[in-house]
């Protein structure tokens, strides 16, 4: 027992001398600030100690083994414990506050912009929308009932600004979805499923502006998107240049006997145009983005980016008009018989 009495000496004393210390944070004063926001690394901080919640549970023990606790000790404890509930309340804010950055989607951050300066303003100004006191008087332990009606502030503001980024970053998980199920989708063969994923994409940027959210503050988050589907879309590209000449639509050609002599029908160069005029290769520069008018394009540099891809093309082409020509001269010897082909 004597051991347990020497320990609670030391106790008391240490924390008699921390509460006569004024720049303590150990006991919380009428007059004290609620909270600070720090010019510096713009945290708030809660003018609420860690060691005075450690006080209260100290208190409670050294009490209910029957140690009778000084008047002073005791009355900084009660003074915490009154306010405990809403010092909790207020350390969750700050900790929102001080990590919501961390919590958004750095191509959104402009977006979130109008809640995040509005939470600001309470922290700031606590009495805004009081006449008397013009912004001007800072929110103290003094008055229980103004401070829980600047906590139900903080929190509605708080909850609009998490609600707001939770949204957004729902749509951009969606965004995500569909442009890795685009990058999957063979742009030669299914080019209306591109068609309807681009359309998702610029149907969901038209309803967040429809919801107030200002078209320029979607920029960054706009050129995000662009940049993904870039990436998207040249993946599909380059795949599609090396298969184009096993996937073009099939062109019937007729080789006949006219005129007196064996020619194909279509003329071979009409064939060779045909061939050529197939659109996939110029898909980039038709490419809708999500951007707005006078933002910077970025598809069309695809074509020159994966250029070498056309020789490849070009080479395969070469080699079928061959087969070709190789067909007629088979059957000069022939002429007159009707001959059907498909390149």
């Amino acid at each position: 027992m004597a051991y347990e009495q020497e320990q609670f000496e030391d106790w008391s004393r240490d924390i008699l001398s921390a509460l006569s210390d004024s720049k303590s944070q150990i006991s919380l004063q009428a007059n004290n600030r609620v909270m600070d926001l720090d010019h510096v690394d713009g945290r708030l901080k809660i003018q609420y100690s860690d060691r005075l919640i450690s006080l209260l549970r100290e208190v409670r023990q050294f009490s209910a083994l029957g140690f009778p606790i000084p008047a002073k000790i005791q009355q900084a404890s009660n003074t915490g414990d009154k306010f405990y509930r809403q010092a909790i309340v207020l350390k969750q804010v700050a900790h929102f506050y001080n990590t919501i950055d961390q919590q958004m989607i750095p191509s959104q951050r402009p977006m979130m912009l109008s809640h995040a300066l509005a939470f600001e303003q309470v922290i700031k100004n606590p009495h805004s929308q009081s006449k008397e006191s013009g912004g001007k008087v800072q929110i103290t332990w003094d008055n229980p009932k103004e401070l829980e009606v600047y906590i139900a502030k903080l929190q509605s503001v708080a909850e609009k600004l998490s609600t707001e980024n939770r949204k957004l970053r729902k749509w951009h998980t969606d965004f995500t979805d569909k442009v890795v199920t685009l990058m999957n989708v063979d742009l030669l063969k299914h080019k209306q499923q591109w068609k309807d994923g681009l359309q998702d994409l610029r149907t969901g940027f038209a309803t967040l502006e429809a919801q107030g959210f200002r078209s320029d503050d979607m920029r960054a988050w706009r050129q995000h998107w662009n940049h993904q589907l870039y990436k998207a879309l040249e993946h599909q590209y380059q795949t599609g240049l090396e298969a184009l000449n096993k996937n073009l639509p099939e062109i019937h050609v007729d080789l006949t006997f006219k005129q007196g002599r064996l020619q194909f029908c279509p003329p071979f160069e009409e064939i060779r145009a045909c061939y050529f005029r197939e659109r996939f290769i110029s898909i980039p520069n038709q490419f809708r983005r999500v951007s707005v008018q006078g933002e910077e394009p970025i598809f069309s540099i695809m074509i020159d980016r994966n250029a070498s891809g056309f020789l490849t093309i070009f080479s395969k082409a070469e080699d079928l008009f061959s087969c070709l020509q190789t067909t007629q001269h088979k059957f000069k010897s022939g002429e007159g018989r009707l001959y059907h082909s498909q390149l």
